[in-house]
């Protein structure tokens, strides 16, 4: 009976170091293998690293300010067990060689099923800011392209600049659609902010950021947005009208501010600007882009289109 004790207790005693050694070991290096998505607690570290290294062995200099750029952004926020997930996400797929797309392949990019990320300290609050931007079908470098600046409507994980970071650089989400003719760049703007104050300013400092990295056609910049986005797209634009070559307003949520926006005042600024709207027909904001429409129409813009669609927001 003794003997069976000890038997026992010494086939715990081994059991439990075994499971020691894996938990402590194993895991770690099983981590770092290609094809696998076990990731170990210290994501952060790993991250880290990797994006170093990637940055240091690349010879693709925008490749290059893509890795940097995500490791700024990482350094200057707070990293939760909320954000730490996202960053499991980064990491896989990053690393994971069987994610389809991989993010560290330049193919990835080249092909628009990747964004890379541009990040900069802010000159207006030292923040760190961020944007997603799409190259062009076909990208030559050297060849000057049409800039398409695209603002997001409100969505809750957009407030969180990692989360927003994350969005297009994990194992399942990609990119599947943007314009094939010109850089698509999408500005955080601060998270929901409705492009106003600090949120503006955001948008304009990407653009800025853009241009120190990318050849821009600067009579072909367009400013387009979806809900939230669209009501950022008719505020700046009218502020802006010289920079534009064209607005595209999508569902647009210009009831924003009340008729701060929404008037004859904006639309007569707006009178020699093409502008683009969609809505659909069963979306509650229907009502607001028909109005910017016929004020549009009212102030004698006739470079107009109003499309609408059968269904909702």
């Amino acid at each position: 009976m003794k003997n069976r004790f000890f038997n026992i207790s010494l086939f715990i005693i081994l059991l439990s170091g075994l499971n020691f050694m894996f938990s402590k070991s194993h895991l770690s290096n099983m981590s770092l293998e290609k094809g696998n998505r076990i990731v170990s607690e210290d994501t952060l570290t790993l991250l880290t690293e990797m994006l170093n290294e990637l940055s240091l062995n690349s010879s693709n200099e925008y490749f290059k300010y893509h890795c940097i750029s995500i490791l700024k952004v990482i350094e200057s926020y707070q990293i939760t067990d909320y954000e730490e997930s996202f960053l499991k996400q980064l990491y896989i797929a990053f690393s994971d060689t069987g994610v389809l797309w991989n993010a560290s392949r330049i193919s990835s990019y080249l092909e628009r099923k990747r964004p890379f990320i541009i990040s900069w300290i802010s000159p207006a609050d030292s923040v760190v800011s961020l944007a997603w931007i799409l190259l062009p079908e076909n990208w030559n470098p050297e060849q000057s392209y049409p800039l398409y600046v695209t603002l997001h409507g409100l969505y809750a994980p957009y407030g969180n600049p990692i989360e927003y970071m994350a969005r297009y650089l994990s194992p399942e989400s990609v990119i599947d659609k943007s314009f094939e003719d010109g850089y698509s760049i999408f500005p955080w703007g601060r998270g929901n902010l409705w492009y106003e104050g600090i949120s503006e300013t955001d948008v304009w400092e990407s653009i800025i950021e853009i241009e120190k990295w990318f050849e821009i056609n600067q009579t072909k910049k367009f400013l387009v947005g979806h809900s939230m986005g669209g009501h950022g797209a008719w505020a700046i634009g009218q502020k802006s009208t010289s920079v534009w070559a064209g607005l595209g307003i999508y569902a647009g949520a210009l009831w924003y501010g009340g008729n701060k926006y929404l008037n004859e005042a904006a639309a007569e600024k707006l009178k020699d600007m093409p502008v683009y709207i969609v809505c659909g027909n069963r979306d509650d904001l229907l009502g607001n882009n028909q109005t910017a429409y016929e004020l549009l129409q009212d102030a004698g813009d006739t470079n107009i289109a109003f499309v609408t669609l059968n269904g909702g927001h």
